[in-house]
Order: C-alpha cells, then structure tokens, then sequence
C-alpha cells in the first residue's frame, strides 16, 4: 500500500521495516530510530508531572517550544505528519483489518511527530480479537491533537483518508492477488482461519464496497470513509482497550 500511495505522489505517509525469518519462531526486526511508542510517552509524562497528560502535552512540549525559532512552523509540520500517517496507517487498519491496536503498538517518531505501527500478529480477520472492533484506531485524544473534527488536522486527516481510499480501491486487485498468494501457500496462518476464500471475500468487500465492476467515484469514497471515521470514533472498545493493557503491561 506504501508502493501505491508513493507512486500516486500523495501525501500519506507509512513507515514499512524490514522483518528477516531466521528459523520458524523467531527472526530479526528492524529497528525503529527516534520513536517511542505512545503508552511510554504517556506514562513517562505522567512519572514527570504527577498526573495523565494527553498526546497534545507532549507534541507541544516537543514541537512547540517559544524559545526555538520557527517553532510555530515547526508545531504544524508536526500536526500535518501525525494527520498524514494517521490517515495512512486507518486505511491500512481498516482495509487488511490490523487488530492489537493498543497504545504500546502506536508510536510517535519524536523528529517529525508521525505516527508508527508495529506487531501485526492480529491481522485480515476481526474474529481473532472479537472485542477490538472498532474499523482502525483513533481517540478523542487525537481528535483533540488535530484541533477537533472542526479543526484544520482533523480535514486534512479526512482528506488524505479520501485520496488513500479511492487509491486503494482503484488498484483493489493488486492488494486481493497478493493476499491470495499469501492465502494459497500459507494457508494455516492464523488469519486464515475463517477459510481462504471467506478472508478474500471479505477483503473485496471493503475494497469495493459496491462492488467489483463498480468504480466509486470521489463523492461515494468520502461517504465511505466518513462511514468508517464515524464507526471508529464511536466504537468504546479502543479506549477501554488501552486501559486494559496499561494495566497488565
């Protein structure tokens, strides 16, 4: 999905890393300089100032310090990332339907304020984690960090999810043939567990919501993803979540 949204020049951004299987259990992960996942952040916040501090405590103790020059300049390049990988890493959830989305699997790279997905063990069926079912992952507190659902972050976010998505639905076959390839030759993975076929079928249901002979136009993709950002900002399973693994962690 990186390789389609780079080839049509837009703005959303992924962050891929290498993975090398070394032995049936185990191999060798990339490691990810300069980021930190959320749950550190929040909780090393919380061990500085004696209480909970929100996502926009530390982007602006990051990104907007009055004593740097430029700093506001640098504030909204910040919020422009985090909305730009935000939107990316939605589609990417939503459409290969990426589970465990927990705050410790969300980091933010603390240069430029993008945000970074890891540990994708749950991943192409919803029924592996049955109470994660919210479409992608996003909070009140992101919300609050892009200035609201009114706020100019927040319409870039929807913007470049509505270029993301009618991308991804355009090039729909090359994302179903590479599942299927992966289907047919590892078919005992645990995300085919519902059945090869079922998985395919339900993958061309997202990518193609009308349908496989219907090209949805820019209007019918903005419904769909308004439909998808309203199910996941409404979804309680996301917060109750996070509260969960912070406190087994």
């Amino acid at each position: 999905m990186a390789v389609i949204f780079k080839r049509r020049k837009l703005k959303l951004r992924l962050t891929p890393y290498e993975i090398i299987s070394t032995g049936e259990n185990c191999g060798l992960v990339e490691f990810l300089p300069d980021s930190l996942s959320i749950d550190y952040i929040k909780k090393k916040l919380h061990q500085i100032t004696g209480k909970e501090q929100d996502l926009a405590y530390f982007y602006k103790l990051r990104f907007a310090n009055p004593a740097e020059p430029h700093w506001e300049k640098k504030f909204k390049a910040a919020i422009n990332n985090l909305a730009d990988s935000l939107a990316a890493y939605s589609l990417v959830s939503y459409i290969l339907q990426i589970k465990d989305r927990h705050n410790a699997n969300i980091l933010v790279n603390i240069n430029d304020g993008r945000l970074v997905h890891i540990d994708f063990g749950f991943i192409l069926s919803s029924r592996l984690l049955n109470f994660e079912t919210a479409p992608f992952k996003i909070t009140s507190d992101i919300i609050g960090l892009l200035g609201g659902i009114e706020g100019a972050g927040f319409k870039r976010f929807r913007d470049q999810m509505v270029e993301g998505f009618q991308a991804l639905h355009q090039d729909n076959e090359k994302i179903v043939i590479l599942v299927q390839m992966i289907g047919e030759s590892q078919k005992d993975l645990p995300c085919f567990k519902v059945g090869v076929a079922e998985t395919i079928h339900e993958l061309k249901k997202r990518l193609t919501p009308l349908g496989p002979r219907v090209r949805l136009s820019r209007v019918q993709c903005q419904y769909e993803v308004d439909k998808i950002i309203r199910d996941a900002y409404k979804s309680w399973s996301t917060s109750i979540y996070d509260k969960y693994q912070y406190c087994f962690q």
